[in-house]
Protein backbone atom coordinates (compact mmCIF):
# COMPACT_ATOMS: atom_id res chain seq x y z
CA UNK A 1 0.00 0.00 0.00
CA UNK A 2 2.75 1.98 1.03
CA UNK A 3 4.53 1.84 -2.47
CA UNK A 4 1.22 2.53 -4.04
CA UNK A 5 0.55 5.86 -2.57
CA UNK A 6 4.00 7.02 -3.41
CA UNK A 7 3.23 5.59 -7.35
CA UNK A 8 -0.52 8.34 -6.89
CA UNK A 9 1.86 10.99 -5.13
CA UNK A 10 4.88 10.42 -8.22
CA UNK A 11 1.92 10.73 -10.77
CA UNK A 12 0.19 13.29 -9.59
CA UNK A 13 3.15 15.26 -9.30
CA UNK A 14 4.08 14.93 -12.99
CA UNK A 15 0.66 17.41 -13.98
CA UNK A 16 -0.32 14.74 -16.73
CA UNK A 17 -3.35 17.81 -17.85
CA UNK A 18 -0.27 19.01 -18.97
CA UNK A 19 0.64 16.76 -21.20
CA UNK A 20 -1.14 16.89 -24.21
CA UNK A 21 0.32 20.31 -24.94
CA UNK A 22 3.44 19.40 -24.32
CA UNK A 23 3.94 16.48 -26.76
CA UNK A 24 2.35 18.79 -29.50
CA UNK A 25 5.70 20.97 -29.49
CA UNK A 26 7.37 17.50 -30.16
CA UNK A 27 5.22 16.78 -33.17
CA UNK A 28 5.46 20.13 -34.43
CA UNK A 29 9.12 20.09 -34.21
CA UNK A 30 9.15 16.81 -36.07
CA UNK A 31 6.80 17.59 -38.87
CA UNK A 32 8.02 20.83 -39.69
CA UNK A 33 12.05 19.23 -39.12
CA UNK A 34 11.41 16.00 -41.01
CA UNK A 35 11.47 16.65 -45.30
CA UNK A 36 11.25 12.84 -45.65
CA UNK A 37 8.99 9.91 -45.11
CA UNK A 38 9.51 8.36 -41.62
CA UNK A 39 11.84 5.18 -41.40
CA UNK A 40 13.35 3.37 -38.20
CA UNK A 41 16.19 6.28 -38.23
CA UNK A 42 14.05 9.18 -38.44
CA UNK A 43 11.92 7.27 -35.54
CA UNK A 44 14.76 6.54 -33.25
CA UNK A 45 15.80 9.86 -33.01
CA UNK A 46 12.12 11.35 -32.36
CA UNK A 47 11.59 8.57 -29.76
CA UNK A 48 14.73 10.48 -28.22
CA UNK A 49 13.82 13.53 -28.34
CA UNK A 50 10.76 12.36 -26.96
CA UNK A 51 12.92 11.27 -23.75
CA UNK A 52 14.74 14.16 -23.76
CA UNK A 53 11.55 16.50 -23.57
CA UNK A 54 9.65 14.31 -21.09
CA UNK A 55 12.59 14.69 -18.67
CA UNK A 56 13.52 17.72 -19.16
CA UNK A 57 9.78 19.22 -18.59
CA UNK A 58 9.34 17.09 -15.78
CA UNK A 59 12.39 18.27 -13.94
CA UNK A 60 11.25 22.19 -14.55
CA UNK A 61 8.19 21.07 -13.33
CA UNK A 62 9.61 19.08 -10.22
CA UNK A 63 11.94 22.38 -8.86
CA UNK A 64 9.40 24.38 -9.29
CA UNK A 65 6.77 22.68 -7.21
CA UNK A 66 10.28 22.29 -4.84
CA UNK A 67 10.16 26.06 -4.97
CA UNK A 68 6.60 26.91 -4.36
CA UNK A 69 6.39 24.05 -1.34
CA UNK A 70 5.11 26.57 1.34
CA UNK A 71 3.06 28.81 -0.86
CA UNK A 72 1.35 25.57 -2.24
CA UNK A 73 0.76 24.47 0.95
CA UNK A 74 -1.80 26.76 1.63
CA UNK A 75 -3.47 27.01 -1.21
CA UNK A 76 -2.96 23.78 -3.79
CA UNK A 77 -2.13 21.58 -0.81
CA UNK A 78 -2.14 17.96 -3.01
CA UNK A 79 1.00 18.93 -4.73
CA UNK A 80 3.21 19.50 -1.24
CA UNK A 81 1.23 16.75 -0.09
CA UNK A 82 2.62 14.48 -3.51
CA UNK A 83 6.55 15.49 -1.99
CA UNK A 84 5.91 15.20 1.63
CA UNK A 85 4.25 11.40 0.55
CA UNK A 86 7.53 10.68 -1.66
CA UNK A 87 9.06 12.55 0.89
CA UNK A 88 11.81 15.37 0.06
CA UNK A 89 14.68 13.17 -0.47
CA UNK A 90 13.67 11.21 -2.73
CA UNK A 91 11.95 14.08 -4.60
CA UNK A 92 15.56 15.58 -4.99
CA UNK A 93 17.01 12.02 -6.17
CA UNK A 94 14.03 12.07 -9.15
CA UNK A 95 15.14 15.44 -9.79
CA UNK A 96 18.57 14.28 -9.88
CA UNK A 97 17.35 11.29 -12.12
CA UNK A 98 15.52 13.38 -14.20
CA UNK A 99 18.67 16.06 -15.26
CA UNK A 100 20.59 13.19 -15.34
CA UNK A 101 18.68 11.42 -18.23
CA UNK A 102 18.00 14.33 -20.30
CA UNK A 103 21.91 15.27 -20.30
CA UNK A 104 22.75 11.73 -21.02
CA UNK A 105 19.67 11.34 -24.17
CA UNK A 106 20.79 14.80 -25.31
CA UNK A 107 25.15 14.04 -25.42
CA UNK A 108 23.91 11.19 -27.72
CA UNK A 109 22.01 13.22 -30.32
CA UNK A 110 24.57 15.85 -30.13
CA UNK A 111 27.41 13.16 -30.63
CA UNK A 112 25.46 11.08 -33.06
CA UNK A 113 24.02 13.84 -35.50
CA UNK A 114 27.23 16.06 -35.04
CA UNK A 115 25.03 19.29 -34.32
CA UNK A 116 26.23 21.20 -31.08
CA UNK A 117 23.48 23.44 -30.85
CA UNK A 118 21.16 20.47 -29.52
CA UNK A 119 23.16 20.71 -26.52
CA UNK A 120 23.48 24.49 -26.40
CA UNK A 121 19.71 24.92 -26.41
CA UNK A 122 19.01 22.00 -23.98
CA UNK A 123 21.38 23.86 -21.72
CA UNK A 124 19.90 27.32 -22.27
CA UNK A 125 16.82 25.52 -21.54
CA UNK A 126 17.97 23.63 -18.43
CA UNK A 127 19.57 26.88 -17.12
CA UNK A 128 16.37 29.17 -17.87
CA UNK A 129 14.25 26.71 -16.21
CA UNK A 130 15.77 26.62 -13.55
CA UNK A 131 16.03 30.29 -13.25
CA UNK A 132 12.48 30.42 -13.23
CA UNK A 133 12.05 28.64 -9.88
CA UNK A 134 15.14 29.57 -7.50
CA UNK A 135 16.60 32.03 -6.06
CA UNK A 136 18.53 34.42 -6.44
CA UNK A 137 17.30 34.89 -9.62
CA UNK A 138 13.76 33.93 -9.70
CA UNK A 139 12.38 34.90 -12.65
CA UNK A 140 9.11 34.12 -11.89
CA UNK A 141 8.93 37.11 -9.27
CA UNK A 142 10.12 39.25 -12.30
CA UNK A 143 6.77 40.77 -14.14
CA UNK A 144 8.66 41.53 -17.30
CA UNK A 145 11.43 38.33 -17.14
CA UNK A 146 8.65 36.08 -15.94
CA UNK A 147 6.54 35.98 -19.35
CA UNK A 148 9.81 35.91 -21.60
CA UNK A 149 11.37 32.95 -19.95
CA UNK A 150 7.72 31.18 -19.88
CA UNK A 151 7.61 31.48 -23.72
CA UNK A 152 11.34 29.87 -23.92
CA UNK A 153 11.11 26.86 -21.95
CA UNK A 154 7.08 25.85 -22.56
CA UNK A 155 7.53 26.95 -26.37
CA UNK A 156 10.15 28.47 -28.34
CA UNK A 157 13.11 26.16 -26.88
CA UNK A 158 11.25 23.06 -27.06
CA UNK A 159 10.08 23.35 -30.64
CA UNK A 160 13.24 24.33 -31.93
CA UNK A 161 15.11 22.07 -30.47
CA UNK A 162 12.92 19.51 -31.69
CA UNK A 163 13.00 20.96 -35.28
CA UNK A 164 16.90 21.11 -35.40
CA UNK A 165 16.68 17.25 -34.73
CA UNK A 166 15.73 16.78 -38.10
CA UNK A 167 16.75 20.16 -39.90
CA UNK A 168 19.66 21.80 -40.47
CA UNK A 169 18.73 25.58 -40.39
CA UNK A 170 15.96 27.60 -39.60
CA UNK A 171 13.55 28.74 -42.17
CA UNK A 172 11.29 32.11 -42.42
CA UNK A 173 7.94 29.77 -42.50
CA UNK A 174 8.90 27.71 -39.04
CA UNK A 175 10.07 31.05 -37.42
CA UNK A 176 6.78 32.84 -38.26
CA UNK A 177 4.96 29.96 -37.13
CA UNK A 178 7.14 28.95 -33.95
CA UNK A 179 6.00 32.96 -32.78
CA UNK A 180 2.44 32.18 -33.36
CA UNK A 181 2.61 29.16 -30.99
CA UNK A 182 4.62 31.21 -28.81
CA UNK A 183 2.28 34.15 -28.52
CA UNK A 184 -0.74 31.16 -27.96
CA UNK A 185 1.34 29.76 -25.25
CA UNK A 186 1.04 33.50 -23.39
CA UNK A 187 -2.25 34.46 -24.26
CA UNK A 188 -2.88 30.88 -22.27
CA UNK A 189 -0.17 31.78 -19.68
CA UNK A 190 -2.15 34.68 -18.29
CA UNK A 191 -5.30 32.52 -17.59
CA UNK A 192 -3.38 30.04 -15.81
CA UNK A 193 -2.10 32.47 -13.45
CA UNK A 194 -5.27 34.37 -12.93
CA UNK A 195 -6.47 31.63 -10.92
CA UNK A 196 -3.69 32.26 -8.42
CA UNK A 197 -4.36 35.65 -8.23
CA UNK A 198 -5.39 36.61 -4.97
CA UNK A 199 -2.89 33.89 -3.55
CA UNK A 200 0.06 35.20 -5.46
CA UNK A 201 -1.05 38.66 -4.08
CA UNK A 202 -0.98 37.58 -0.70
CA UNK A 203 2.63 35.98 -1.48
CA UNK A 204 3.65 39.64 -2.83
CA UNK A 205 4.62 37.54 -6.21
CA UNK A 206 4.96 39.83 -9.04
CA UNK A 207 4.20 38.25 -12.03
CA UNK A 208 2.47 39.81 -15.45
CA UNK A 209 -1.01 39.35 -13.69
CA UNK A 210 -0.01 41.19 -10.81
CA UNK A 211 1.23 44.42 -12.65
CA UNK A 212 -1.93 43.85 -15.49
CA UNK A 213 -4.59 43.50 -12.96
CA UNK A 214 -7.29 40.72 -13.93
CA UNK A 215 -9.24 42.82 -16.39
CA UNK A 216 -6.00 44.10 -18.59
CA UNK A 217 -4.78 40.64 -18.19
CA UNK A 218 -7.50 38.91 -19.67
CA UNK A 219 -7.81 41.37 -22.59
CA UNK A 220 -4.19 40.92 -23.33
CA UNK A 221 -4.75 36.64 -23.81
CA UNK A 222 -7.23 37.80 -26.20
CA UNK A 223 -5.21 39.66 -27.85
CA UNK A 224 -2.11 37.31 -28.38
CA UNK A 225 -4.57 34.58 -28.91
CA UNK A 226 -5.44 36.40 -32.16
CA UNK A 227 -1.88 37.10 -32.98
CA UNK A 228 -1.01 33.71 -32.15
CA UNK A 229 -3.04 32.41 -34.89
CA UNK A 230 -2.55 35.10 -37.68
CA UNK A 231 1.26 34.47 -37.05
CA UNK A 232 0.78 30.75 -37.19
CA UNK A 233 -1.47 30.99 -40.76
CA UNK A 234 0.93 33.08 -42.05
CA UNK A 235 4.09 31.28 -41.47
CA UNK A 236 2.14 27.61 -42.68
CA UNK A 237 1.24 28.94 -45.50
CA UNK A 238 4.60 30.23 -46.37
CA UNK A 239 5.39 26.45 -45.48
CA UNK A 240 3.32 25.27 -47.56
CA UNK A 241 3.78 27.28 -51.04
CA UNK A 242 6.79 24.97 -51.07
CA UNK A 243 5.11 22.02 -51.56
CA UNK A 244 3.45 20.55 -54.11
CA UNK A 245 0.16 20.65 -52.37
CA UNK A 246 -0.10 24.51 -51.22
CA UNK A 247 -4.28 24.12 -50.90
CA UNK A 248 -3.74 21.80 -48.21
CA UNK A 249 -2.77 24.98 -46.10
CA UNK A 250 -6.56 26.02 -46.47
CA UNK A 251 -7.82 23.07 -44.64
CA UNK A 252 -4.97 23.66 -42.09
CA UNK A 253 -5.61 27.08 -41.40
CA UNK A 254 -9.31 26.99 -40.83
CA UNK A 255 -8.62 23.94 -38.21
CA UNK A 256 -6.40 26.23 -36.09
CA UNK A 257 -9.20 29.19 -36.46
CA UNK A 258 -11.79 27.04 -35.20
CA UNK A 259 -9.54 25.72 -32.20
CA UNK A 260 -8.60 29.87 -31.08
CA UNK A 261 -11.71 31.20 -31.91
CA UNK A 262 -13.54 28.62 -29.48
CA UNK A 263 -10.40 29.85 -26.85
CA UNK A 264 -11.13 32.90 -27.95
CA UNK A 265 -14.93 32.75 -26.78
CA UNK A 266 -13.72 31.36 -23.38
CA UNK A 267 -11.56 34.27 -22.94
CA UNK A 268 -14.13 36.87 -23.20
CA UNK A 269 -16.56 34.94 -20.98
CA UNK A 270 -13.48 35.25 -18.49
CA UNK A 271 -13.04 39.19 -19.58
CA UNK A 272 -16.27 40.14 -18.72
CA UNK A 273 -16.47 38.23 -15.01
CA UNK A 274 -12.89 40.18 -14.45
CA UNK A 275 -14.61 43.31 -14.95
CA UNK A 276 -17.55 42.79 -12.70
CA UNK A 277 -14.28 41.65 -10.05
CA UNK A 278 -12.38 44.89 -10.21
CA UNK A 279 -15.73 46.57 -9.93
CA UNK A 280 -17.12 45.06 -7.01
CA UNK A 281 -17.23 45.07 -3.30
CA UNK A 282 -14.30 42.85 -1.79
CA UNK A 283 -17.24 40.03 -0.11
CA UNK A 284 -18.09 40.19 -3.74
CA UNK A 285 -15.11 39.84 -5.21
CA UNK A 286 -14.36 36.24 -3.28
CA UNK A 287 -17.76 35.05 -5.02
CA UNK A 288 -16.19 36.49 -8.84
CA UNK A 289 -13.03 34.60 -8.06
CA UNK A 290 -14.62 31.24 -7.77
CA UNK A 291 -15.86 32.07 -11.35
CA UNK A 292 -13.07 33.11 -12.71
CA UNK A 293 -11.13 29.65 -10.94
CA UNK A 294 -13.97 27.75 -12.43
CA UNK A 295 -12.94 29.46 -16.04
CA UNK A 296 -9.16 29.22 -15.53
CA UNK A 297 -9.46 25.73 -14.49
CA UNK A 298 -10.12 24.68 -18.02
CA UNK A 299 -6.52 26.53 -19.23
CA UNK A 300 -4.88 23.20 -19.62
CA UNK A 301 -8.01 22.03 -22.02
CA UNK A 302 -7.27 25.17 -24.21
CA UNK A 303 -3.43 24.74 -24.28
CA UNK A 304 -4.33 20.98 -25.54
CA UNK A 305 -6.84 22.36 -27.91
CA UNK A 306 -4.51 25.08 -29.70
CA UNK A 307 -1.66 23.22 -29.68
CA UNK A 308 -3.33 20.02 -31.61
CA UNK A 309 -4.46 22.20 -33.63
CA UNK A 310 -0.55 23.22 -34.46
CA UNK A 311 -0.30 19.22 -35.21
CA UNK A 312 -2.63 18.95 -37.84
CA UNK A 313 -0.99 21.89 -39.38
CA UNK A 314 2.09 20.67 -39.44
CA UNK A 315 1.01 17.07 -40.36
CA UNK A 316 -0.33 18.40 -43.38
CA UNK A 317 2.58 20.46 -44.08
CA UNK A 318 4.65 16.89 -43.69
CA UNK A 319 2.23 15.01 -45.98
CA UNK A 320 2.55 18.19 -48.65
CA UNK A 321 6.30 17.62 -48.50
CA UNK A 322 6.83 14.14 -49.21
CA UNK A 323 3.98 13.44 -51.23
CA UNK A 324 5.47 12.68 -54.73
Amino acid sequence: MHNKSRFRAFVTSCRLEFFPATTSLLFMGLFWGLDEKIDLNSATLFGTAALVLTMSNLLGLHVNMLSDYEIDKKYKDFLPTSIDTLGKKTFKAILLIECLLAFCFVSFLTVILGKIVLLTLWSIGCFVGLAYSLKPLRLKSNPMLNPISLIMVLCILPMVWVYCVFATSITLAFSLFCGGIAFGVMGLVLPTELEDFPEDEAAKVRNPTQVLGPLRASKFAIFATATSVSLASVGAGLGFLATKTPWLWLLATAVMVVAHGFVIKKLLVLKEVCKQYENAAADEQKKLMQKIKAITNQSPQWFGLVAWSGIFAGFLLYLSKIIM
